[in-house]
């Protein structure tokens, strides 16, 4: 399946989110970045610490270059542009990857091409046991050109906190992106990030008009490790952020299969 995660205004979490449910999903993933503000997860949570390959960037200079042949891209040149992400306790039976994203916005011209053909591909990989979550990162209210991926997403998750700014700028986008008729069958949904700070799950969901897909706790000291690559020793796996995400994701993915069964899987892929 495939997950895209947005929000509609800066630093709401997105990228955090991403990584708890990446590092929680119940079955193999890969991790997206898709943001075209530049790199979060290398600078952040791996501290530089690892060589960053081509990731999206290197596939659109493969295509570009015509290396990209037919449909055996992807198990071409895909796989060569991930690293694996880090774990404490390493399961071979749940590959987590990530697919690196744009070193700087001045990159995003390049991949404009790109975003269509991906997204059909990241559909594929479920043929072979691997689901996708995608980190868009901020979406504006009228088209993106990363508009494909949302196109072929299982949930569309709008991250966001939980006080009015953050909720008021969420709504804001949803009534641009989703009509109001459209929103009980829409793969739209809300992930809230630390429900409570004022308002509750609850209410925000029917402020905007949409389900709740899952919510994480409000928990900044095991957020360090996800945002700025701070160690993991201690009790970051068995933190409050990390059990709450380990809910969210099966939510998120349960979600997803139950819209699938209503909508029927259909084709998905892009012409």
């Amino acid at each position: 399946m495939l997950i895209v995660l947005l929000s509609a205004k800066g630093a709401p979490g997105v990228t955090s989110t991403a990584l708890t449910l990446a590092r929680t999903w119940p079955r193999s993933v890969l991790l997206v970045e898709a943001d075209l503000g530049g790199p979060s997860v290398f600078p952040g949570y791996l501290g530089g610490r690892v060589v960053q390959p081509g990731g999206v960037l290197g596939l659109a200079v493969a295509a570009a270059r015509g290396e990209l042949g037919g449909q055996s891209w992807l198990a071409d040149q895909l796989w060569e542009q991930t690293v694996p992400l880090p774990q404490l306790h390493p399961d071979p039976a749940h590959r987590r990857s990530l697919l690196p994203g744009l070193t700087s916005p001045a990159e995003a011209p390049a991949l404009r091409d790109l975003w269509g053909p991906l997204a059909s591909q990241l559909v594929a990989l479920e043929a072979s046991g691997t689901d996708v979550l995608v980190d868009v990162g901020r979406l504006t209210a009228s088209g993106d050109v990363r508009d494909p991926l949302l196109t072929l997403a299982d949930l569309v998750c709008v991250v966001t906190r939980s006080n009015l700014p953050a909720v008021t700028c969420a709504v804001r986008l949803v009534e641009h992106r989703v009509g109001r008729a459209d929103r009980e069958t829409t793969a739209w949904r809300t992930l809230v990030v630390g429900p409570g700070r004022p308002y509750s799950v609850g209410e925000i969901s029917k402020t905007m008009g949409l389900a709740c897909a899952g919510q994480v706790v409000w928990d900044p000291g095991a957020a360090l490790v996800l945002s700025d690559g701070a160690s993991e020793r201690g009790r970051f796996a068995g933190s409050q952020l990390m059990r709450s995400a380990a809910v969210a994701a099966t939510a998120v993915a349960q979600q997803a299969a139950a819209r699938r069964a209503r909508i029927g899987l259909g084709q998905r892929v892009l012409a």
